[in-house]
């Protein structure tokens, strides 16, 4: 019994072995540690005409001038695309409303990410502006859009148009079912689509393709009043009431609307080196990005903290340590928001 007794003692050690020393193993084991460092790192944003097509190539042309990183920009039709793009690790950075971001992160709104993306935030930075704008002169209010034709959801399914949209008319008293709401594939699309007639007003952010708009047919912002704007912003993370002031893309008068806070996002395993030197690079060039694009001045790094939605990543964290930027209160909202995820992923 006790030579059967020390076979089967060994065997069972060799069993364990050979199981601690096997492939999928050591994969389990290193998996959720290792850490994305690719020559070229991919940066998705939207298409040309926009703001953050601008933006996203100002901030890559400077990183790789000074940074010493490979960063190649890659437009899409919508930033809702991009995030899709990151569990498979073909987008690593994006920039976007702090809304899409949420609903990338948590997956709770399964209409347009049917799972949850693994990001970070790296930094907050401009407020931009949001308005539903008018090509019809009847058309003077919110409540006006009854029965009329709005560009108003994102083509891949977003939530940055279609939450606020919503948002919005309940807030006047209106149903989404009281507006044929149509599909906004790309800016210049739009434009197009208004221009030929095919929509009546358009909910978007406040861009370049607005000067082609309102060399063919003018355009009016319509006036969200500060308490519905209000209203609005106690809804949806990362929105604020703004106002479209006069002048803006031609604009006669100012007017109360809403803004969304952008970010800059991360891959969540992108390595921490990568992000720091990205963030490094940026802030220490502030001044000849703000020379590119008045909203670039807006992204300092003392707005960098100003909204933290999902947690930060580690990289953008030792740089806001380093610049005595990480309070104790943005550590326990951090904190928070990591000791919350299992639980928020989970659902």
């Amino acid at each position: 019994m006790k030579k059967w007794a020390i076979l089967l003692v060994t065997a069972f050690l060799v069993i364990s072995v050979v199981a601690a020393c096997s492939p999928s193993s050591q994969t389990k084991s290193t998996t959720s540690q290792e850490k994305l460092k690719p020559k070229t790192i991919t940066w998705g944003t939207m298409v040309p005409g926009t703001n953050t097509y601008i933006w996203t190539t100002a901030w890559a042309n400077v990183i790789n001038k000074y940074g010493g990183l490979d960063i190649s920009v890659q437009p899409n039709a919508d930033a809702s695309l991009n995030f899709k793009l990151f569990k498979s690790k073909e987008i690593l950075i994006s920039n976007t409303a702090h809304l899409e971001g949420w609903a990338a992160y948590s997956g709770l709104y399964p209409e347009a990410y049917p799972e949850a993306q693994p990001i970070r935030l790296v930094a907050s930075g401009t407020p931009m502006k949001f308005s539903f704008m008018s090509v019809d002169p009847k058309i003077k209010t919110i409540p006006d859009l009854k029965g009329k034709r709005l560009y108003g959801k994102q083509v891949p399914p977003g939530v940055s148009l279609i939450l606020p949209v919503r948002a919005a008319l309940e807030a006047y008293g209106l149903k989404e079912t009281d507006v044929e709401i149509l599909p906004r594939v790309t800016h210049p699309e739009t434009v197009r689509g208004l221009i030929e007639g095919k929509g009546d007003a358009w909910f978007d952010a406040a861009t370049p393709s607005l000067d082609e708009l309102r060399r063919s047919k003018p355009f009016t912002p319509l006036p969200i009043e500060p308490a519905k704007a209000k209203i609005i912003a106690d809804k949806i993370p990362g929105v604020i009431p703004d106002v479209w002031p006069t002048g803006l893309y031609g604009t006669t008068t100012d007017t109360p609307i809403i803004a969304q806070v952008f970010a800059i996002y991360a891959h969540q395993d992108l390595d921490d080196s990568i992000v720091y030197t990205m963030l490094k690079t940026m802030y220490d060039h502030y001044d000849e990005l703000g020379q590119i694009h008045p909203a670039l001045k807006d992204w300092s790094k003392n707005n960098a903290l100003r909204l933290v939605t999902i947690p930060v990543h580690s990289g953008a964290i030792k740089y806001y340590k380093e610049q005595g930027l990480w309070t104790s209160d943005i550590e326990a909202k951090n904190k928070k928001l990591l000791d919350e995820e299992p639980k928020l992923k989970k659902s």
